[in-house]
């Protein structure tokens, strides 16, 4: 069966989404978490997307020569943007700065806090033990929110 481009780009955004959903949860050492303000998950966005090739060979489907070559094509073309390194990249989609948002409301919806506590010195936390579920769990879920309200890059379905 041929791989086709389109195949490979759904692949990638689905990925994205399970980064973004990972990386909107801020986990602090000593075991507390956090998460964002809607505008600072907007400025992130990018930030959260960014992927590694060497990371999604296994789901790829590819050999990894293939795969690498595929998506340097896919650069080439504009529709993924090189980022820190020759093997990281970000999608090329607006759609990505309304998934961060998306992601960041979901932890605040479950009562992760966002901001500066009221020293301004420290962002709010919460202990990790006082959230509703384990963090995989919840971490898939908002996964799963983000897969139906977002189910491509293109953006059409979702404006």
């Amino acid at each position: 069966m041929k791989v086709l481009d389109e195949h490979i780009l759904e692949y990638i955004w689905d990925e994205t989404l399970d980064r973004i959903a990972q990386e909107t949860l801020v986990t602090y050492i000593g075991g507390s978490v956090g998460t964002y303000s809607d505008d600072q998950a907007e400025k992130k966005a990018e930030d959260f997307a960014i992927l590694s090739v060497s990371r999604l060979i296994a789901g790829s489907a590819l050999s990894e020569s293939q795969f690498r070559l595929r998506v340097k094509k896919l650069m080439a073309q504009g529709i993924l943007l090189q980022r820190i390194g020759p093997n990281s990249f970000v999608i090329n989609s607006e759609v990505i700065k309304y998934v961060a948002v998306q992601a960041a409301r979901c932890w605040r919806a479950i009562g992760v806090p966002y901001g500066m506590d009221d020293t301004g010195k420290a962002c709010k936390t919460l202990p990790i033990n006082a959230l509703p579920r384990s963090i995989f769990e919840l971490k898939t879920n908002c996964y799963r929110i983000l897969r139906s309200e977002y189910p491509s890059y293109k953006g059409a379905e979702n404006e």
